[in-house]
């Protein structure tokens, strides 16, 4: 396992980490998360409930308090799309739950070995996104019954698309509210009803995404994360350890292994 590869898919809606993770005893995702182990089950405690149990497959909401402990293996960290079209379609094959964490998914086998088969054979970004596609992530997007839901999700992708389009502009809450026709206090609770979790965590997630594809391009970590529009350092550590459960120290001291892949617009 030390000498194994870590390897990080970017695509716009959806992020994939394989490789080694540290215990996360204390997180709060800002985007629905996938884990699944590799080669054992792994344990994972619900701070709702105060509940822990081993699973192999658990599908974490936006904004769900949890910790997971992943025994010394290769583990499949993957965040899904922010609309929750991804959670819409993988909620159905979940047998189990613990508090709002769904477990054990009815087609586990199969997830486990198309993620191996991306991890053994370092697939091209296109080619893992492919096999991905009908088994983890929406094939077409879910649908609202009524026309005020959709109305308000299409309001909601209009505000992510303008964070995505600068990403280092603090836009005030205000624009942005006045771009989708709400107040502000209309627009941060339609998006954490939306995404799970507050505009301005998902602000600061893709910020973080935005610092790892520069990376991919071949900038440092300082220059990446200043770039992306981290103050200095403490910032972007205190963000990394917030929203993924480990330092950037974690995955960039293990950089002779790790392979970023920029993945398109997927």
């Amino acid at each position: 396992m030390p000498t194994d590869p870590i390897l990080l898919y970017l695509w716009t809606q959806r992020t994939l980490y394989l490789g080694e993770l540290p215990p996360v005893p204390d997180l709060t995702p800002a985007a629905t998360t996938l884990l699944i182990g590799l080669e054992k089950p792994f344990r994972i405690h619900d701070y709702a409930s105060g509940q822990t149990t081993l699973t192999r497959s658990a599908l974490i909401p936006a904004g769900t308090h949890f910790g997971a402990y992943p025994q010394e293996q290769t583990m499949v960290n993957c965040y899904l799309d922010p609309m929750g079209h991804d959670l819409a379609f993988l909620m159905p094959q979940m047998q189990n739950k613990l508090g709002d964490i769904f477990l054990d998914s009815r087609i586990e086998a199969e997830q486990i070995r198309l993620f191996k088969s991306i991890f053994m054979e370092e697939f091209v970004p296109e080619d893992a996104y492919g096999v991905l596609l009908h088994t983890v992530f929406a094939s077409k997007e879910q649908t609202f019954k009524s026309n005020a839901q959709q109305a308000a999700q299409q309001k909601v992708c209009r505000l992510i698309q303008l964070i995505r389009d600068d990403p280092l502009a603090n836009l005030p809450a205000h624009w942005l509210a006045q771009q989708v026709d709400l107040s502000p206090s209309q627009m941060n609770r339609w998006f954490k009803r939306f995404t799970g979790v507050p505009l301005r965590r998902y602000r600061l997630w893709h910020r973080l995404f935005v610092t790892a594809n520069l990376m991919a391009q071949g900038n440092s970590l300082t220059e990446a994360a200043h770039a992306a529009g981290f103050t200095d350092s403490s910032h972007l550590n205190h963000t990394f350890r917030s929203m993924l459960g480990m330092t950037p120290s974690f995955v960039f001291q293990r950089s002779e292994r790790l392979r970023i892949l920029g993945g398109g617009s997927q």
